[in-house]
């Protein structure tokens, strides 16, 4: 986008032009990963088996584009819970295009609920591991067939770590 106002500079003026950018402005012509703004809820019972799980989020996007950043991509199928909803928003701003780094929009998706399930597991003092294999889909639940990803990870010793130094959590268990 630059090459081209300069061309057109230099062909204006009649002569020679250097364009110079600052390292702001090289980056609003070329994409960016959209802002988002992401809640999610988790109840579940004292054992940590999920009862529901709700992720709602809003990003950015351009006035004249229609990017979406799919942050919701991935919750329907990362844990057994029979009570689901995904919401998104879009808020149309005065912004450069969005454009998918370092991976599709799932990936801040997955931060969020991946966090959330963190903050579960410290305010049920449950092993995290432990969480997410005891809520595992264990077939494909949107399609009915057999999940092909299995547990491969290996148990982390929860009562090894200390909780001490961290701040409470403001994750919720409804």
């Amino acid at each position: 986008m630059h090459c081209p106002l300069a061309a057109a500079a230099a062909r204006q003026v009649g002569r020679p032009v250097r364009l110079v950018l600052s390292r702001k402005m090289m980056f609003h012509t070329v994409g960016h990963r959209p802002r988002t703004q992401q809640r999610v809820r988790i109840g579940a019972t004292r054992e940590g088996k999920l009862l529901s799980l709700q992720h709602d989020y809003i990003y950015t996007t351009s006035m004249l584009e229609a990017h979406h950043e799919d942050c919701g991509e991935a919750t329907p199928f990362q844990y057994s819970v029979p009570n689901l909803r995904v919401t998104f928003g879009r808020a149309k701003r005065n912004i450069g295009a969005g454009a998918d780094m370092r991976g599709p929009g799932a990936v801040p998706g997955l931060y969020a609920s991946e966090s959330a399930m963190n903050e579960l597991a410290c305010q049920l003092k449950i092993d995290p591991v432990k969480l997410r294999i005891m809520n595992e889909p264990k077939i494909d639940e949107e399609r009915g067939f057999h999940s092909p990803r299995a547990t491969r990870s290996s148990a982390i010793s929860w009562e090894r770590k200390s909780l001490a130094g961290r701040s409470e959590t403001r994750a919720s268990a409804q």
